[in-house]
């Protein structure tokens, strides 16, 4: 065969590199379960040992120690490891596997902990490689003012940066629907809530009618439920707690398994608060929905561990 030559060169080499390697490297590499055979050349291999078989967050940085990647994982270990398992021989995955240079972690007491903290961690950190949940999202809030007549106005607009709603909706159409319940309920009118052209009573007083909307306001943030979601811990000594506050995620931690509270304030003093966001909220909703054991009301709240 033409290729002879060639094949029985490559053979005597093989063989001197054999000979050669008093030290056991090539036979070590040859073993599928090599961890040298599958880390990034920069990445140390008792980084990854010391990730535990747990849920939480990791991190991947570069030479400067900048964190060019956030990830969740149910186990830790596991999940480092699939990164660098697979044959990916694009430019854009080779670039990231050499720009790694070690990973950290912080372990959750659950998967539901570790996807709240990613999704935090991505929009503080901005991570370069990081792709979801950093696209824009079109989100709609509740805003009000007083116009030139002396009128509180209410509007269904899309979130502005700078001024904070008094509540938010996924989709514009869901904005409407609560719009049009205060609107009945409330006696407010279509016009001054940008929900008509023509108002249709002429002859309201702004001090009587602005008192319905502060009503109707009321009574749409007292609507807003209040709960915590007591879920499994990092130890077998607390359990995790995710507070709902007035239908806005307040934040969360760990708490012992027969801890009491007496007030709401008492309860936010035992946990870390976090940003606000739709996607976050979604995320312990759904939870709470399939979860309905885990879920206490802040009136049943106040008896944890009773």
């Amino acid at each position: 065969h033409r290729a002879g030559g060639d094949a029985e060169a490559t053979a005597r080499l093989f063989d001197k590199i054999l000979r050669a390697d008093t030290h056991g490297h090539v036979k070590a590499m040859l073993k599928g379960n090599s961890k040298e055979q599958y880390l990034p050349a920069n990445l140390p291999a008792d980084q990854v040992d010391r990730l535990p078989n747990l849920p939480g967050v990791y991190y991947f940085h570069d030479i400067k120690k900048k964190v060019i990647y956030v990830g969740k994982a149910r186990n830790l270990q596991q999940r480092v490891k699939s990164h660098f398992s697979n044959n990916d021989k694009s430019s854009r995955k080779q670039e990231f596997m050499r720009k790694i240079y070690g990973v950290s972690f912080e372990p959750c007491g659950n998967e539901l902990m570790a996807l709240i903290l990613e999704s935090t961690e991505i929009r503080r950190l901005w991570p370069v490689y990081n792709r979801s949940q950093k696209r824009f999202e079109y989100k709609y809030g509740l805003y009000s003012f007083e116009d030139q007549s002396g009128f509180i106005r209410l509007g269904i607009e899309k979130k502005k940066p700078h001024l904070e709603p008094l509540y938010t909706f996924s989709q514009l159409q869901e904005g409407h629907v609560v719009m049009r319940r205060l609107i009945r309920e409330h006696r407010l009118d279509d016009a001054l809530c940008f929900l008509a052209k023509q108002r249709l009573n002429l002859n309201d007083d702004p001090a009587e009618y602005n008192l319905r909307v502060k009503t109707a306001l009321d009574t749409l943030r007292c609507g807003l439920p209040s709960f915590a979601l007591l879920t499994d811990g990092l130890s077998l000594k607390d359990q995790s707690c995710i507070l709902i506050e007035r239908g806005r995620f307040y934040g969360m931690g760990y708490i012992p398994h027969d801890y009491q509270v007496s007030d709401l304030n008492q309860l936010k003093e035992s946990l870390t608060p976090y940003a606000d966001n739709d996607y976050i909220r979604g995320l312990v909703y759904q939870y709470a929905e399939k979860n309905p054991d885990k879920r206490l009301s802040f009136s049943e709240a106040l008896k944890l561990g009773a």
